[in-house]
């Protein structure tokens, strides 16, 4: 009987690695074909190590056949390729243009990553309205990074400013679970001095997150905790809770 289970077991086993093999081979032999969408995945699959063999290189080659397709999402990742110098050099000016060129097709992710590089100077020469005008495109579209870089440039002057705006797009941003967000909400309740939603905002964050994240989202969290009552810190809990099984829900 042991024999049996033990060769149903690598049966079974072999099986799932042929499966894999299988798709994988499917997937590179339609990417070789000219599919768009194959070679994104299959430059995904080399990207990510997923299948194969981790090569960032071999994952540019595909996702450049895609990109020069049109494909939004395959340039938005040849430009996180060039912005980070995995699998090509390092170039700036070159991850922009291909940010460009997905914004431009109203890919949120590439907007936001566009919007990054006018505000960092990155590539182009600074200009925060239009790092704002990318960040709101993103936002619009539910990208919790952008929403929280939107916050960010309404709450610090860069391009706009306007606290109430700020808040709005920074709670946007935290309700999606956007850590950096969470805290800067929670800062910005703190220093509006209502302390209770600041310290529902920090115990999210310092249930979140790990390193210095977490170690200044817990100071700022017991900062907040002594400033409240017990029935104060319970309901904070409970909100906070409620949104954490939210944001849960949506992943």
């Amino acid at each position: 009987m042991k024999k049996v289970i033990l060769s149903l077991f690598l049966l079974l086993s072999l099986t799932g690695c042929i499966d894999k093999a299988s798709d994988f081979d499917l997937l590179k032999l339609k990417a070789e074909q000219g599919d768009i969408s194959a070679q994104y995945s299959l430059g995904l699959s080399y990207w990510n190590g997923e299948g194969v063999e981790q090569d960032y290189k071999e994952a540019v080659k595909w996702f450049i056949l895609a990109a020069e397709q049109r494909d939004a999402s395959a340039q938005r990742s040849l430009g996180d390729c060039y912005g980070h110098g995995q699998g090509v050099e390092q170039d700036d000016k070159e991850a922009v243009k291909w940010y460009r060129l997905a914004a431009e097709q109203g890919n949120a992710s590439a907007q936001c990553r566009l919007g990054v590089c006018y505000l960092g100077e990155y590539g182009v020469i600074q200009d925060r309205k239009e790092a704002v005008k990318w960040f709101r495109l993103a936002a619009e579209q539910g990208d919790a990074s952008a929403q929280w870089n939107l916050g960010y440039c309404y709450s610090w002057g860069a391009g706009v400013q306007d606290y109430k705006e700020a808040m709005k797009w920074y709670k946007l941003s935290a309700e999606q679970g956007h850590v950096i967000a969470q805290y800067s909400l929670g800062l910005s309740y703190w220093n509006g001095q209502d302390f209770k939603e600041a310290f529902k905002w920090f115990l999210l964050v310092s249930s979140n997150s790990t390193g210095e994240v977490f170690d200044e989202a817990s100071k700022s969290r017991d900062d907040a905790r002594k400033e409240l009552t017990q029935s104060q810190i319970e309901e904070a809990t409970r909100e906070a809770e409620e949104i954490q099984k939210r944001i849960d829900e949506k992943e």
